[in-house]
């Protein structure tokens, strides 16, 4: 089977102007493509492709397609990506307090014993497999951590729960959090500001649980630099949210945009940090850096028409 042929710069380039990309200053683009590269760059000039009549992706871009708006394009995602990960990184730190704290209630090792957990957790084997991850992540950190060596040579590896969540990640911290009993999670939920619905008897624990999973993830496109502004992102259902204000403008039924793990973000840290400028800082990103960009616009990435009038951004 043949593979895709090398291209040199300059022929990335000219290929480029073949499928009607107006390329103004040929060596800016030279020094995105050899520091970026072609293949990155593409997922933004994507959109930029025209469809047949059959409405498939063709390889010719639409008139008035510039690589300077590509460029933009790649700019604006890019500051994006670095204000969701400032958001997950305060909501990371206050889930690791909220849980250590927490779990500690029922004991400094409770975390070993069944009694803080969900029965499904427990059955399932997710809580076997938890403890393995956490007790690797644990004495990695020994070597490098000297409050969790101190608890390996002072206390026969006996790690508090409040000391051991410094030490997992977010997908450790998402995890546990889900395998938690539902009163406890609900003690969490609440302070962190998520509601429950009565009607359709979403207890204010599942509905974070939900936000975690999907943050997780957003987490990960994030750090690894991928595409974020315009992905499908784990969906959250929308309707069990009614009695929160920040998630006006959801789509109804599941909402699978990064306008809803913006919104998750936003309210969880109106929480967490009163008076963060997290939420205006997104509505400036926004405003200045996607909406002079031709042919885009923030509905691609689920915003609802009058957004910044909603409860959250107004």
């Amino acid at each position: 089977m043949a593979t895709k042929q090398w291209l040199s710069l300059n022929a990335q380039i000219a290929r480029l102007e073949e499928r009607g990309m107006t390329i103004a200053d040929r060596d800016y683009a030279q020094r995105w493509l050899a520091h970026v590269g072609y293949y990155r760059l593409s997922g933004y000039w994507h959109p930029y492709r025209l469809r047949d009549n059959a409405g498939a992706v063709t390889d010719q871009f639409a008139p008035g397609t510039t690589f300077a708006d590509i460029a933009d394009l790649y700019e604006f995602d890019r500051h994006l990506k670095n204000r969701m990960l400032s958001a997950v990184e305060r909501i990371e730190v206050a889930m690791r307090s909220r849980i250590g704290y927490t779990l500690g209630r029922h004991g400094a090792m409770a975390y070993l014993d069944h009694t803080p957990f969900s029965d499904e957790f427990l059955t399932s084997g997710h809580h076997l497999e938890w403890l393995g991850t956490v007790t690797r992540r644990a004495d990695r950190a020994k070597r490098r951590d000297p409050f969790i060596a101190h608890h390996f040579t002072n206390y026969q590896g006996q790690i508090p729960i409040w000391v051991l969540t410094e030490v997992l990640d977010f997908a450790d911290i998402s995890k546990v959090y889900k395998g938690m009993n539902s009163a406890d999670r609900d003690d969490i939920a609440r302070d962190l500001g998520v509601q429950g619905a009565r009607k359709r008897n979403a207890r204010p624990g599942a509905i974070l649980a939900n936000f975690l999973e999907h943050i997780t993830v957003v987490r990960n496109i994030c750090a690894h630099h991928s595409r974020l502004w315009n992905r499908n992102v784990p969906p959250i259902g929308t309707a069990r949210l009614v009695a929160m204000d920040s998630f006006q403008g959801l789509a109804k039924g599941q909402d699978q945009s990064v306008f809803a793990s913006l919104c998750i973000a936003g309210h969880l840290l109106q929480a967490i940090s009163p008076g963060s400028t997290w939420v205006p800082s997104v509505t400036e990103l926004v405003t200045t850096r996607l909406a002079p960009i031709a042919m885009r616009s923030e509905h691609e990435m689920g915003f609802p028409t009058g957004w910044q009038s909603l409860p959250l951004w107004s």
